[in-house]
């Protein structure tokens, strides 16, 4: 066999592996110049073995990437010799709809594969001899993996091997969904022992988000350790930020509990060769070599045409099929209206930063993919086109339908339940129930989210931009006093908001005056134990602001006496939503009330008011009881 067939088996057992990969994954992989790499691709493509997606993502450079044609499996099975493929290679119609849907899953874990085998093969420590994107669909009880395991590598140094497992977390997942991943590994360790032989279960590697998540992570296996101490895997907790650098073989991984940061090269458990092995279409190229592949329509064209003509079938299809076509935008669209519903479409656009005709369209685009409807109006009714032009007040709102929460949970590889616990997705039940109870949570939802797209639209046109916006779950947070003493806030919603390049934090209220001063005062003992203990420092750079937005000037003023009552300051501003319509600058003009201890119960709405201060401005405030000055004045 020539030296080119050989690399062009090489390549196709690698994208076997590892779908999705790009051509600069595969020349570290395959220790070749991205150059050849691409000849390679082109003549596997030629023969009708693989196919290029490009799907995009924000946290991704738009690329080709490969994968096995759906149409090819049954060659690749033959030219290998296995006659079940599925149960050892991640092929197939609905293990590469899943992998699209998982894209950032997958693409993270062949990076993290690709660099490892160009840094030990650099360093001659030892060298990538497996890697695998695990099967998604095997039953569980053929699975020689712990639950949630992504990804599989093996390394070898001469006569000894190290096997690892890799768990790609994704931010979108709640910490209950890492505690029950825990648990699930913590009650299966014995059986997949059993599996592994003499060895036991091999390393688990997991990559999180951020320090939160692998604080959290922590936190669950250090519990899980107390409780169980024999039974627990030997897991090693890095993050993203890490692993871009100063890399997957530096010293970035960290055991449970301990300070000190590893390479994974010293930790790694050596041992007798792993029984668990798949063959290589390169250990049989003559086979491969008259193996003929059938042709036929590209991924791309066949999910278009299925979620334009055939909206049917296995919900796993339709939204394999979605995450084919659907553009980042689409998607962002999707997400907003999971985070925050129900949203109308020049809210949308605010935040999205979009034209209103364009979000017009990936609106009637998403509804015709069966991802997004129509909010019901109060009592259940969904708002008609003609009711809205009929009254000027009535604005169309949209919600996720349940495929499209389904579409989000499988994006972040969690269950439904799952992704709405983790405020990712408000759970529908709150803003599709009839009574007046659920008229209420609309209605308050509705002014939120007016609120905080106003407040994206004033700031940006003051040069600045909203970071980040986060739904009252997401906001919500448990913590110790200085006391010891369990406490809890819940705002309503809270974000991140960027002026002439400082950044500055919110915690937001927002009272349609359906509360009186009792329901206020478990809230302000809350808020009160947050500033005083700093709990904030958990979530925050700075000091957030607390904003109440009153839907009147008699909601303010109850907001106010009830503050009042407080014995530790706060930095509490009030406003009430006519002020932001009527007064200049918004959100960002003279329409906000310092409250302090200071001021009097009994003196109604403070005056005059003033803008917002940021939190490295706040150093220009008068004292208590007085305004304190906007950004602008204090630069």
């Amino acid at each position: 066999m020539t030296e080119l067939k050989t690399h062009l088996y090489r390549c196709l057992d690698w994208i076997a592996r590892l779908p999705l990969c790009g051509d600069a994954e595969l020349a570290r992989l395959l220790d070749l110049g991205e150059h050849t790499v691409r000849r390679l691709i082109a003549e596997l493509t030629r023969l009708a073995w693989i196919e290029s997606l490009e799907p995009t993502s924000p946290e991704l450079q738009p690329r080709r990437r490969y994968l096995v044609r759906v149409r090819a499996v049954p060659a690749l099975a033959s030219a290998v010799g296995l006659t079940k493929i599925e149960r050892e290679l991640p092929v197939g119609p609905r293990e590469t709809l899943e992998r699209v849907t998982r894209f950032e899953i997958t693409v993270g874990i062949n990076r993290l594969l690709a660099d490892l085998a160009a840094h030990v093969r650099r360093t001659g420590e030892a060298e990538l001899v497996d890697a695998r994107s695990l099967p998604l669909r095997l039953a569980g009880r053929k699975r020689w993996w712990p639950a949630g395991a992504n990804g599989y590598g093996c390394l070898r140094d001469g006569d000894t091997w190290a096997p690892f497992l890799i768990v790609w977390d994704r931010v979108l997942a709640p910490d209950s969904h890492r505690r029950s991943r825990v648990r699930a590994w913590t009650d299966a360790r014995t059986a997949l022992d059993r599996l592994w032989g003499k060895g036991g279960l091999p390393l688990v590697l997991v990559v999180c988000p951020g320090e939160h998540e692998r604080s959290a992570w922590e936190r669950a296996l250090l519990r899980a350790r107390s409780d169980h101490p024999f039974t627990v895997p030997f897991v090693l907790l890095t993050t993203r930020a890490a692993l871009a650098t100063p890399g997957v073989g530096g010293p970035i991984w960290r055991r449970p509990g301990d300070g000190d940061a590893v390479r994974l090269i010293d930790v790694v458990g050596w041992g007798e060769p792993p029984a668990f092995t798949a063959p290589r279409l390169s250990e049989s190229p003559d086979r491969a070599t008259s193996v003929v592949c059938e042709r036929g329509e590209s991924l791309r064209a066949w999910a278009r045409a299925d979620v334009m003509h055939r909206p049917d079938g296995p919900l796993w299809w339709q939204i394999g099929a979605l995450a084919v076509v659907l553009e980042p935008g689409d998607r962002a669209v999707v997400e907003w209206l999971g985070q925050h519903p129900p949203l109308a479409a020049d809210e949308l656009a605010v935040f999205r930063t979009e034209s209103r005709t364009l979000i017009d369209r990936r609106l009637e685009w998403v509804i015709r993919c069966g991802l997004v409807r129509r909010a019901p109006a109060p009592g259940g009714r969904a708002v008609s086109e003609k009711e809205v032009h009929m009254h000027a007040d009535t604005e169309v709102r949209y919600v996720l339908t349940e495929k499209g929460i389904e579409f989000l949970a499988r994006r972040a590889g969690v269950t439904a339940a799952a992704l709405q616990a983790s405020g990712r997705v408000k759970p529908k039940k709150l803003w599709a129930g009839d009574g007046q109870s659920g008229v209420r949570h609309v209605e308050h939802a509705i002014g939120v989210n007016r609120f905080l797209a106003r407040l994206a639209a004033d700031v940006r046109a003051v040069g600045g931009r909203l970071v980040d916006a986060r739904n009252d779950v997401e906001s919500a947070h448990g913590f110790a006093d200085a006391h010891g003493r369990a406490s809890a806030i819940r705002p309503d919603a809270s974000g991140v908001v960027e002026v002439a390049g400082r950044r500055f934090a919110i915690l937001l209220e927002y009272d349609r005056g359906t509360l009186d001063g009792g329901d206020f005062r478990g809230k302000f003992e809350g808020y009160r134990r947050y500033y005083e203990g700093g709990a904030w420092r958990g979530r925050f750079a700075e000091e957030p602001l607390l904003l109440f937005v009153c839907a009147d000037d008699a909601a303010e003023r109850r907001v106010i006496r009830a503050a009042t009552e407080v014995a530790q300051a706060m930095p509490l501003f009030t406003t009430a939503e006519w002020r932001i319509a009527q007064g200049g600058g918004g959100a960002f003009g003279s329409v906000w009330a310092r409250v302090t201890t200071a001021t009097s119960r009994d003196s109604g709405i403070p005056a005059p008011r003033g803008p917002l201060p940021t939190a490295e401005s706040r150093v220009c405030a008068d004292g208590p009881g007085r305004r304190g000055e906007g950004l602008a004045q204090c630069q």
